[in-house]
């Protein structure tokens, strides 16, 4: 009989574990080592507008090979590094609801940019 109980306990345990973790209660954190939320998504909105140039370059660029993108452009606007990241990116890629945080501001920031240049013309 006090096989079963301890058996119950730790289904309990598990259970309320699983339910603990699955509400976001235990949230994850950002650690120092990685690009602030804020600032991740600063630097997913310029790499997603140097691909959406690069998407406008003729097709004669990109059968010569010239139409590799580098993102220094953005890493040195920005001032971070390229480790910086990648290690950033491994991060949120490894934290599913943070990085949907991540990608709602980036969409929400782009919709702003693409909203300011209908305005204009």
């Amino acid at each position: 009989m006090y096989i079963c109980k301890m058996s119950h306990s730790k289904s309990f345990f598990i259970s309320i574990s699983i339910l603990f973790f699955s509400c976001g209660i235990g949230k994850d954190k950002v650690p120092d080592s990685v690009l602030p939320i804020d600032k991740m998504v600063q630097v997913q909105v310029g790499i997603h507008l140097l691909e959406a140039e690069q998407g406008q370059r003729t097709i004669d660029q990109s059968l010569n090979g010239t139409d590799t993108i580098s993102f220094q452009s953005v890493f040195k606007k920005e001032n971070i590094t390229k480790t910086q990241y990648d290690s950033s990116l491994i991060f949120y890629s490894a934290h599913p609801q943070l990085l949907d945080e991540v990608y709602d501001k980036v969409i929400n920031e782009l919709n702003k940019m693409q909203s300011e240049e209908k305005k204009k013309k």
